[in-house]
Parts: structure tokens; sequence; C-alpha cells
């Protein structure tokens, strides 16, 4: 290649002398002129050059390979898993000591806060003595009961019986009555039924008369019955004094007498067995009122054991449930643990997340179990997309934002909650496909197309049909064909139908280097 030289030669000095201002203003037009004319020149001679050998330019050949789409964006490192600790309903007592600030690392089973536990020991004790007082005053009144209810279905078996029994003894009494014919010998046997029954009335009012416990009001009414039983005995003993010593052959009177003597005696075992049943039946607590008992018994039972786990729970305080980051602390120490209290917030920094916002455009390449490379304070994490939510709220300037969570798989401890990370979502990725330069793909009112130098050097429009694109490249599905000599940027000059010269970009980037 032949060097070209610009020799500048030397030129004596001459003495300078002032230019007139209007002589001065000619020349640079002059100037000026002879640029624009010598700029026309170089154009025109360069058209004609171009019209009968073709303009020199770059060209890449399009190729197969790999395309992966991915969405760029950052957002908030959030943790997953939080927990924040109130303080119990019925832990009424006071905080002794808060062992953490906001922002301490704790792990899995430290203690975080201790309660005084003084009134609690005094409250537990107390209620578990009522709980306990409770359960026997139950324990009690069931075993009283029951045994009432033995005693009631005793006297019902009996009443039963004996009712069973005097129903036969009437009618034995009947036919032994119908076998005397002697009105004489059946007033001897009623008289001396109404003795005996009397005499038995008589005894069994000596008898309760004999009770220590017997109420003052009873006592004088058992008095008075004996003494008009015993009234009646005289009479009935006269009546008997006036008959005649008279005895049937078969000595019928004499079974009349003890059949109707047995039969008093059934009717007054009846009454008693029905007395004891009225009596097992009022003394019977009804199934409410045991039930009520067993539920209050229960109730405080389940008051005692509440009381004492609260005890126990207030002797271990608050222990973190997990490994993580103290991001709340509303506890003071001497403060009281109001019902309720918010006291600590426990956020993990194993379990974490990013959380981002995508418009419409980034959401329509998203898709749950996509994967993600997470840059925070400058350390490299995979992750993966775990949640889109369905519902867009708009941002500052209105614009309807998705939010979106990329779960972080390989948190460290060098995580720090609420700190910013870049983010970048592996979307789309196509295989073995031929590709284009991103600048190379152009568009119009008609469709996406590119130019390319066809086999006798022409610029041709082809129109393409495209797919998923990265950075760098595009997918084209249709129009192009591995091999195609494809212009990046279509040079000054020339168009399509134009003759070119190619230049692979590589060819030209190795001479560039020579």
């Amino acid at each position: 290649m032949k060097e070209l030289t610009i020799k500048k030669e030397k030129s004596e000095k001459q003495p300078r002398t002032k230019m007139n201002p209007r002589k001065k203003k000619k020349i640079w037009i002059g100037v000026i002129v002879g640029v624009v004319v010598i700029a026309i020149g170089f154009t025109v001679i360069n058209s004609a050059i171009a019209k009968e050998k073709g303009v020199m330019v770059d060209t890449i050949t399009a190729a197969k390979g790999d395309i992966q789409s991915s969405i760029e964006t950052s957002g908030s490192v959030k943790s997953e898993v939080t927990r924040t600790y109130f303080s119990d309903a019925t832990t009424k007592t006071n905080i002794q000591d808060v062992n953490v600030a906001v922002g301490d690392v704790v792990k899995e089973g430290e203690q975080l806060l201790t309660f005084d536990i003084a009134s609690l020991e005094a409250n537990s004790k107390q209620v578990i003595l009522t709980g306990e007082s409770s359960a026997y005053a139950y324990q009690g009144e069931a075993q009283e009961n029951a045994k009432y209810q033995a005693q009631l279905e005793k006297a019902v078996t009996d009443v039963q019986n004996y009712q069973a029994i005097a129903a036969f003894q009437k009618k034995y009494v009947k036919e032994l009555e119908d076998s005397i014919s002697d009105e004489k010998i059946k007033k001897r046997a009623d008289l001396y039924s109404q003795q005996y029954s009397l005499n038995r009335s008589i005894n069994n009012f000596n008898y309760e008369l004999g009770k220590e416990d017997l109420e003052s009001k009873k006592r004088d009414t058992y008095r008075k019955l004996i003494e008009d039983y015993n009234n009646e005995l005289s009479r009935v003993g006269n009546e008997l004094s006036k008959l005649e010593d008279y005895k049937t052959k078969d000595n019928l009177e004499d079974k009349l007498i003890q059949a109707k003597n047995d039969y008093s005696d059934l009717e007054i075992a009846h009454n008693e067995a029905k007395s004891r049943q009225q009596g097992a039946e009022a003394a019977i607590k009804n199934a409410a009122a045991l039930k009520s008992a067993q539920l209050s018994s229960e109730a405080n039972q389940a008051v005692a054991e509440n009381a004492a786990r609260v005890l126990e729970n207030a002797k271990k305080g608050i222990v973190a449930d997990f490994s993580g980051v103290i991001t709340k602390v509303n506890a003071t120490a001497g403060g009281p643990a109001i019902d309720g209290t918010e006291l600590l917030t426990l956020e993990s920094n194993k379990n974490v997340k990013v959380q981002l916002s995508v418009s419409k455009y980034d959401l329509e390449t998203l898709a749950e179990g996509q994967k993600a490379d997470i840059t925070i304070n400058g350390n490299a994490y995979t992750g993966v997309v775990s949640k889109i939510n369905h519902v867009a709220l708009p941002n500052a300037a209105g614009t309807p934002m998705v939010t979106v969570e990329v779960h972080i798989q390989d948190g460290d401890d060098k995580v720090v909650l609420g700190i910013e990370a870049k983010v970048i979502i592996h979307t789309r990725e196509a295989k073995d496909v031929v590709m284009a330069p991103i600048e190379s793909v152009n568009a119009d009112n008609k469709g996406d197309f590119c130019y390319v130098v066809n086999g006798d050097g022409i610029v041709e429009k082809r129109n393409v049909v495209i797919g998923i694109s990265s950075d760098d490249y595009t997918e084209i599905k249709e129009g192009l064909n591995e091999g195609d000599q494809i212009i990046p940027t279509l040079p000054v000059g020339v168009s399509e139908g134009s003759h070119v010269m190619t230049m692979n970009s590589t060819e030209a980037t190795t001479q560039a280097a020579e």
C-alpha cells in the first residue's frame, strides 16, 4: 500500500497589513462555497463508484444457537417466615428483662424475654386449689346421687312386689270370707283384725317415739294417735267380749284372722316401700343439676390447668421458634405484659424472598417456577419465582403494578432483610434456532424485517417472524436461513436494491486488527 504524504513548504514571512472588512467577508464566503463544491464533488464521485462497483458493507452471518430471554429488575429482601409474639391473655404480670434489640440475629431456642413470675405462682396455686375443691365436691355429689339411685331402684322393686302379693292376699281373704256364712264369725274376725292392726300401729308409733332426733311436732302427733288408737282398741275389745265364743268346724275364722293380719302387714310394707321411693326420688339430683356440677368442676379444672400452663410458659419466657432477625421490639423491662400486647417480632433470615413489582408487559412472560439469579450486597444467590399476585395496585405514578415473589433457595447469614436486591428472571428459552442481532431487526407498518445481501450482492428487504429476544439477539422463526448475510445497520447511501460488497464482521475485525 502506498503512503500518502502531505508536505508543507516553508514560506517567507511578509509584513502584515490591515485588511478591509468588506474584502475579508468576501474571502470567507468564497472559502465556504469552495468547501461545499468540493463536498458535493466527492459525493457525486462516491455515488458513481457505488453504482458501478458497490459500497462495502459490514454483514453478520445468520447462525443457529440458543437464546434465553430474561427480565432484569430489583426488589426488596423480605422474610417468608414471620412470628409476632404477644402477651398471653391470662399472663397478668410484668416483664422482667428484654434480652434483644431490633436488628439482633438470634438462634432457635434463644430466650428473648423473661417475665416476673411471683404473682403468677400465687394465682396458679389459688386456682389449682379451687379446681381440686370443685372436683371433690362433684365427686361427693355423684357418689351421694348413686347411693340414692340404688335406694330408689330397690324401693321401686319392693313396691311392685308388695303390691302384687297384697293383691293375691286380698283375694285369699275374700275367699275365706265367702266360706264363712256366720255373720258373727265374720264380725269376730273383723274385730280381731282391727285389734291386730291397732296394736301394730301403736307399736310403730312407740318405735318412732323412741327416736331421739324426732321433731317435737311429730312426737305430739304420735302421742295423740296412740291415745286415739288405744281408745279404739278398748272399743274393739268391748265388742269382742260381747260375741259368743264360736269357731267353724275347719277353724276358718282363725285362718281369716291370720289372712287379714297378713294382708295388713303387706299394706304397711307396701306403704313403707312407697315412702322410701318418694324419699329417694326427692334426694336424687336431676340430670341437669348433676351435669351443671360436673361442668362447673371441669371448668375449674380447665382454669387450673391453664394457670399451670401459663406459669410454666412464663418461667420459660419468650423463646425464639426459629433462627432469624429481630425486626420489632415493643416490650420494655419492668413494664406490664398487658393482655394481647404485641411484644416482639422475629423474621427468618434463612427462609427469605425478594419482593418486586412488575408491569403488565413483564407479566406476560412470567410464570411460577422460573429460575432467577439474585445479587444481594454483592453476593450471588439462586432463586425461583414462588408467587405472582393476582391483584394489580397503582404505584406512585399511577401505573398498575403486580407484586411478584422470588424465593431465595440458598439464603445465608449474609442476607440482610429490607435491603435492595438485583434480580434476573429467566423467562423463556429457545434452543438451536436461527438468530439475528437485535439491532438488525426493524419494523414498519407491515411488520418486522431485516436487510440481507442476496447471492447477487443486492440489498434485499426480508420480512421475518420473530420469537423471543435476549439482550443481543432475536429468534427468527421465519424469513431467514442459517448462513444468510445480515446487514446490522444500513449505511448512508445504501438502500433496498443497492449493489454492495460484503465484509463479514468477523473478517472486518480481523483486518482492522492487522
